[in-house]
């Protein structure tokens, strides 16, 4: 499958309640905040998106309140950033039957995997995706 993804893609910041809940009101309006400012596309639930502590039940309220928010106006990428193969795959799997246009793989975060590893991986994940992937480029951090 090719996209012809082009243009800024910003990595959104997920926004909290008091009580630690998920905002979606405060998470809507900042996604219309960035479209109205000319964006080309949102990404959600990356690092700056609290990913590594968001459950997998948020990361999908996340994904949910920006496609809504963002109402077919520009693609809208969940981030996938799972510290297994099998986590990733349903992850992407369910993030397809929620809205997201995309995805943002990163690889395995936990141990640092071999490029064969690291193939494999974005293969195995790639070939579960029912939608296009954008690779997550961090040589230094991933060693690849």
């Amino acid at each position: 499958m090719r996209t012809d993804w082009a243009g800024v893609f910003p990595a959104i910041t997920t926004k909290f309640r008091s009580d630690a809940s998920v905002d979606r009101d405060a998470i809507a309006a900042h996604c219309e905040f960035q479209i109205t400012n000319g964006v080309h596309g949102l990404v959600v639930a990356g690092s700056l998106g609290e990913n590594g502590v968001l459950s997998i039940a948020e990361k999908l309220e996340v994904l949910q309140t920006a496609v809504t928010a963002s109402g077919g106006r520009l693609p809208v990428l969940l981030t996938v950033a799972e510290t297994t193969t099998a986590a990733a795959c349903e992850l992407v799997k369910t993030g397809a039957q929620k809205g997201a246009d995309g995805f943002m793989l990163l690889p395995p975060m936990r141990y640092v995997s071999d490029r064969r590893e690291t193939l494999q991986y974005l293969r195995s994940v790639a070939q579960s995706a029912e939608r296009p992937i954008m690779i997550y480029n961090n040589p230094v951090a991933y060693g690849v």
